[in-house]
């Protein structure tokens, strides 16, 4: 089992990292420019070209069913799924194959409501309780995962 990690806007990379460390789990945080975190023991740096969803193609090619996937991109989330392994979003939405239709779906409307010129506003604001969310549905996945 590794935990790949979509670097490049993900705000829980510290707990992850603590965790992958603890438990003796290889992390590899993927991302297009480096970054300052990357460098602790365990964890493997992946610098992937500049450019439109590189990161996730590299994700995608390199993922197993044995690994967790970290990420907010619902679209990477769903090409995981379809390569039979489990994507956990930065608020610890779990990007399975029994909830990645819904997630998509959602997605999928409102891409298409921005793309017709409608303000949906950004995301909401990360807050402590989608940090505590992330990290019991991290452990929860970790466990399951590991056994």
């Amino acid at each position: 089992m590794r935990i790949i990690v979509d670097g490049d806007a993900c705000p829980v990379k510290d707990l992850i990292q603590r965790a992958a460390v603890r438990l003796n789990v290889p992390m590899i945080l993927v991302s297009n420019r480096p970054m300052a975190f990357g460098s602790e023991y365990g964890v493997t740096a992946v610098i992937v070209p500049e450019g439109p969803d590189q990161a996730d193609h590299w994700i995608v090619e390199a993922v197993t069913e044995a690994d967790l996937v970290i990420t907010a991109d619902i679209p990477l989330a769903a090409a995981i799924v379809e390569k039979g392994s489990v994507a956990l979003g930065h608020r610890g939405e779990v990007f399975d194959a029994s909830t990645i239709g819904e997630f998509k779906a959602r997605w999928t409307l409102m891409n298409s409501l921005r793309q017709e010129g409608l303000d949906l506003g950004g995301p909401k604001t990360y807050s402590n309780k989608d940090r505590g969310n992330f990290a019991n549905a991290f452990e929860r996945l970790l466990r399951t995962k590991r056994r």
